[in-house]
Parts: C-alpha cells; sequence; structure tokens
C-alpha cells in the first residue's frame, strides 16, 4: 500500500469513530410526561347516545332491503372466470402411444 492509501484508511477509521461517538453520546432527552388530571373517562354523556343508537337500530337495519342479485351475479361472474382458466378445463391427455390411447379409451366408455 502506498502512504495515500495509509492517509485513506486512517481518515476513515477516524470518521467512522467520531461518528460512532457522536451518535452514542448525545443527550437523549426523555420525553415530555403526559399531564394526568386524575379523572376517568365521563360516559354520562356517551350512555344517552349508545341508548338511543341502540333503540333506533332495528328500523335503520331494516330500512335498506338487501339486493340478493348483485351477489349472485358476481358469484356467478367468479365461476365463469374460474372456468375460463387452463387448469380447470377439461382435457384429453396427450397419448404417449396408440395402445396407451385405446386403453385410455376403454376405461373411460366402460
Amino acid at each position: 500500500m502506498e502512504w495515500l492509501e495509509y492517509i485513506q484508511c486512517g481518515t476513515l477509521i477516524f470518521l467512522t469513530g467520531v461518528l460512532f461517538l457522536l451518535v452514542t453520546r448525545r443527550d437523549r432527552k426523555p420525553l415530555a410526561a403526559a399531564r394526568w388530571t386524575g379523572h376517568g373517562i365521563d360516559a354520562a354523556s356517551a350512555v344517552t347516545r349508545v341508548q338511543q343508537l341502540r333503540s333506533e337500530f332495528p328500523e335503520i337495519a331494516h330500512q335498506h332491503a338487501h339486493v340478493t342479485c348483485r351477489h349472485q351475479l358476481k358469484v356467478l361472474a367468479a365461476r365463469r372466470a374460474l372456468c375460463r382458466l387452463s387448469y380447470f378445463r377439461h382435457r384429453e391427455p396427450a397419448p404417449v402411444c396408440v395402445a396407451a390411447s385405446e386403453e385410455i379409451s376403454e376405461t373411460r366408455s366402460s
């Protein structure tokens, strides 16, 4: 190695050491503690709203008719898409020889 390479390696090692010291020794400020007032959640205002929602739920749920045709159309479209895939197509195996193809046709016919 020439002197220039020694100087470059030394400089690199020195700068890496300085960076390591700066990262490990920097002052880490603790997070500010959240101010705790000592009170829990006041649920009194939420109780009336929850009761109101519970009483209105059956009315809201039955207002919208459930359209089943849309669901059936999506299932039908998915079935058609799957049937078009090559994995699900019924294909005849390519005969290796004439005797093998004759055996296949005999087993299927019987």
